[in-house]
């Protein structure tokens, strides 16, 4: 919706003094401009003051945005009080548990599977998800699923894919099929089976459990005990 625009007629301009940041639909009347702007400068400067108290990167941040999908009561994404709160939650367990902001929203989304674009850096380099250097990393032979996208398509299961899914977990194949098979874990089918497919979904679940068995440095029997409570 908004971009940096030059202001007169030397467009090659990178003087901040000399650019202004404006709508982009021109379509726009001149009051539905201003409005526009000004809601995109509170979020803005919303986004900027959490960013500096949290002294995480903008892109967990962005990440945390996507995660929670925050709305207000006019449905519209904010920066609500309950999200405010559950950074609260992600940036105690970091500090506690010493786990990465990626990670730990993953404990409560699914695996984030998005490129970055980092426009910090020379090139704007693209930078890859978590799921891509997971599953989809083509410099480890055999780890790699595909791109989220094409998950299961051709009907794939997590028990044909076990090893490369082990491997990317960090696990080995017995303690996989354990968090494969556990009900609390992957849901069953309707008809009770255990559901193998290979989904972001199911992939996520294998992660968050994974990952959090980890963090408490517990063994996948123990952890799996402890659900059962």
């Amino acid at each position: 919706l908004l971009d940096l625009l030059p202001i007169g007629k030397d467009t090659s301009t990178c003087a901040p003094s000399r650019l202004q940041i404006a709508v982009t639909d021109q379509t726009q009347s001149a009051g539905a401009q201003k409005a526009t702007l000004i809601a995109a400068w509170n979020r803005m400067h919303r986004f900027l003051r959490l960013w500096r108290a949290l002294r995480w990167s903008v892109r967990d941040l962005d990440k945390a945005i996507t995660a929670f999908a925050p709305k207000n009561a006019n449905n519209v994404l904010d920066l609500t009080a309950d999200f405010l709160v559950r950074l609260s939650h992600v940036e105690r367990l970091r500090v506690d548990l010493g786990v990465s902001v990626s990670t730990l929203l993953s404990w409560w989304a699914p695996i984030e599977s998005a490129a970055y674009v980092d426009n910090l850096k020379d090139g704007a380099p693209s930078v890859p998800s978590l799921y891509a250097s997971l599953f989809d990393n083509p410099v480890v032979t055999g780890q790699s699923l595909g791109p989220a996208t094409a998950l299961g398509a051709q009907g794939e299961t997590i028990s044909a894919s076990a090893a490369a899914i082990a491997a990317a977990l960090q696990l080995g194949a017995d303690d996989l099929a354990r968090l494969r098979d556990d009900e609390n874990v992957l849901a069953r089918l309707n008809g009770g089976g255990v559901d193998d497919r290979l989904t972001l979904d199911n992939l996520s679940s294998l992660h968050r459990h994974a990952t959090l068995a980890r963090a408490l440095k517990l063994g996948v029997p123990e952890y799996l005990s402890l659900l059962q409570l």
